[in-house]
């Protein structure tokens, strides 16, 4: 009877991520996911700053999207995406000499907005502008053809 070896599985590498690469993540997120844009604050070539997946399909930012949780990201973007802001309104129906300034609290969409849409960057779920979109159109021929051996009448 043969002796059979377990197989063992290697244990996975653990990243090192580059320092450049985590400072070009931060600026990232700082500035609502814009890549490019932090490239050129950190003074990249302009040949990387035009290709940013050259860094953005890099191990070390692979591990940093993954070491950002999702808990934390759903905390932060419930916080923005609850945002509002104070604005002054006239009430004409408070005062008997006419009308009153109150501040009102109202919902900011335009942060709310970004604040979805640097979350969905951040996760690679939304595409930046110019990003090309592949479109897959399959075409199926409903046509009948007659078979080369059929009878004619």
């Amino acid at each position: 009877m043969a002796k059979t070896k377990a197989k063992v599985k290697p244990a996975k590498k653990k990243v090192n991520i580059k320092p450049r690469i985590k400072k070009v993540f931060v600026k990232t997120v700082e500035n609502g996911g814009n890549v490019t844009k932090a490239m050129r604050e950190l003074k990249y070539a302009e040949t990387t700053i035009n290709n940013p997946q050259n860094v953005t399909k890099t191990k070390s930012w692979q591990e940093l999207l993954k070491e950002l949780s999702d808990e934390k990201l759903m905390k932060v973007l419930d916080d923005g995406l609850g945002a509002s802001r104070v604005v002054s309104a006239m009430n004409p129906g408070k005062s008997a000499v006419g009308t009153t300034s109150d501040f009102i609290e109202v919902p900011d969409f335009m942060v709310r907005h970004k604040y979805l849409e640097t979350g969905l960057k951040i996760k690679n779920r939304l595409k930046e502008e110019g990003e090309d979109k592949e479109i897959t159109v399959k075409i199926i021929n409903y046509q009948t053809k007659k078979k080369p051996n059929a009878k004619q009448k």
